[in-house]
C-alpha cells in the first residue's frame, strides 16, 4: 500500500487533544474516493505522449480481420502492478515477455515478438496467440495520443497508476476531531481509525489500521464545494509527475496532485 508509515498514534492523540475546536461542518459525514488528478504547468511547449489519460489509436487484425478495440487505454492493473490495456470488447495483459489477449469470451497467450515503448507510445505486435483449444493470427500497431500543451496554462492529467495522493477509499469525519473509514490496500479493504485537524486552510490527518503496527497521516490543501465535494491537494510533486508523464522536472513550473471524494 502506498504512503503506510508507522507512527507514534498515541502521541498524535496527545497533541491533537487540545485543538478539536473549529472544525469545519462543511467537511463532516461521510466521503467515498472518486477520482485523482495531477494539475500541471509547464514554462515551455511541449508535445506530450499521453500514454494513460487518452484512449490509443491505430490498428489491431485478429485472423487479418480489423476489430473495433472501442476506447483502448493503457493502464496499471491495482493489484499486481500489471501494464496493460483494457476496453468493453478488448483486454491485453502483459506478463514478463508475453501477454494474454481476452478477446471475444476466449483468453489467449500471445507468443510471437512485440514491442511496447511507453516513451514513445507505441505498441507493436504481430505473431500466434493460442487458447487451450484453438489460435488466432495478431497484428497490432496502436499509439498513444500525443497532446500539445502550452506554457503558463495549467493542465489536467488523470492519474491511472498512483492511485491516490493518500490510500483513503472511504471516509468519516466527526466534530470532536474523530477520523475512520477503511484504506485500500490491491483489492483489500482495511479499517482504520483517527483523528483530523485544521491548521492555516491545511486539513491533518492521522490513522492507524485496525490490527496493524502501521498507520499513514498526511497535510494536503482542501476546498469543498459547501456539499457534495471534497479536493484533497498536495503541492509541490513535480518530481513525482516527472517520473509518472516522462517530462522533465525542468520544464516544470508548478505541479499539484488533487483527489476528489463526494459524499456517501
Amino acid at each position: 500500500m502506498k504512503k503506510i508509515f508507522t507512527i507514534g498514534f498515541l502521541g498524535i492523540l496527545a497533541i491533537l487533544s487540545c485543538t478539536k475546536e473549529n472544525l469545519p461542518t462543511e467537511l463532516q459525514g461521510d466521503w467515498k474516493y472518486d477520482n485523482n488528478v495531477f494539475l500541471v504547468t509547464l514554462n515551455t511547449d511541449y508535445d506530450f505522449v499521453n500514454i494513460f489519460g487518452e484512449p490509443w489509436s491505430g490498428t489491431i487484425m485478429i485472423d487479418n480481420k480489423v476489430i473495433e478495440a472501442g476506447n483502448l487505454k493503457y493502464g496499471i492493473e491495482n493489484v499486481f502492478g500489471r501494464k496493460l490495456f483494457y476496453s468493453q470488447n478488448l483486454g491485453i495483459i502483459f506478463e514478463g515477455t508475453s501477454f494474454k489477449i481476452q478477446y471475444n469470451g476466449s483468453t489467449y497467450t500471445y507468443s510471437g515478438p512485440f514491442s511496447l515503448d511507453l516513451k514513445s507510445g507505441s505498441f507493436i505486435a504481430n505473431g500466434i496467440a493460442s487458447s487451450s483449444n484453438s489460435q488466432i493470427n495478431v497484428y497490432i500497431d496502436y499509439r498513444a495520443t500525443v497532446s500539445k500543451i502550452k506554457h503558463n496554462v495549467e493542465f489536467t492529467l488523470s492519474d491511472f497508476q498512483y492511485r491516490g495522493a493518500s490510500p483513503i477509499y472511504k471516509c468519516s469525519f466527526d466534530g470532536n476531531g474523530d477520523f475512520c473509514g477503511y484504506v485500500l490496500s490491491g483489492d483489500i479493504l482495511l479499517p482504520f481509525n483517527g483523528q483530523w485537524q485544521i491548521k492555516s486552510e491545511r486539513i491533518l490527518l492521522w490513522a492507524n489500521l485496525s490490527n496493524f503496527d502501521s498507520g499513514f497521516n498526511g497535510e494536503y490543501y482542501y476546498t469543498t464545494d459547501g456539499i457534495n465535494t471534497l479536493y484533497l491537494i498536495s503541492d509541490n510533486v513535480a518530481d513525482k509527475f516527472a517520473s509518472y508523464s516522462g517530462i522533465p522536472v525542468s520544464n516544470i513550473s508548478s505541479a499539484k496532485y488533487r483527489t476528489t471524494f463526494v459524499r456517501e
